[in-house]
């Protein structure tokens, strides 16, 4: 699968949503996100966890219906 790509399948596997969603969590600027939400954020310090390492590490959440 190509970075960036879109997906044009009518359907898609737990393991390829996972692919699609780790290439998209590595190619995000969290330092830009922080800098586009910081204002609307009381206190700011809760975003300081914010990385590609956090999110993709949340992956392991999802949960998937059968």
């Amino acid at each position: 699968m190509q970075k960036g790509t879109n997906w044009n399948e009518e359907t898609i596997t737990k393991e390829q949503f996972i692919q699609l969603l780790r290439d998209k969590i590595a190619s995000v600027s969290f330092n830009r996100v922080r800098e586009d939400i910081v204002r609307f954020i009381r206190d700011d310090s809760i975003l300081d966890i914010w990385s590609a390492s956090y999110f993709t590490d949340l992956i392991v959440k999802i949960k998937f219906k059968k």
